[in-house]
């Protein structure tokens, strides 16, 4: 067995990656979802977090900065969102309500 493949760097290089890919793939997921869901973009963030951590080249970290970034803009604006439909719906009952009467 060689004794290079197993070393901690190669194991953070590849996490990193991992880690890189996976946040690409729940940010796009993100985008792509017809509701006002921040959670997809959370754990997009935490993944990202994860590669620019574990990242070991300048421009890897930078990439996964910038994914980082983009998921908790992205998260805030569909918690935004979410509030906005929230109250929405409840504004809606509370017509529906007034206007049945007693």
């Amino acid at each position: 067995m060689n004794s290079e493949s197993a070393t901690p760097s190669r194991f953070r290089t590849s996490s990193a990656r991992v880690s890189l890919t996976l946040g690409v793939i729940l940010f796009i997921l993100g985008q792509f979802l017809a509701c006002a869901c921040p959670g997809w973009f959370l754990l997009a963030a935490a993944f990202a977090l994860v590669a620019t951590i574990a990242g070991e080249r300048e421009s890897f970290r930078i990439w996964s900065a910038i994914l980082l970034l983009l998921s908790l803009v992205c998260a805030w604006g569909h918690w935004q969102g979410e509030k906005r439909q929230k109250q929405r719906l409840f504004e809606i009952r509370q017509r529906i309500e007034k206007s049945a009467g007693p």
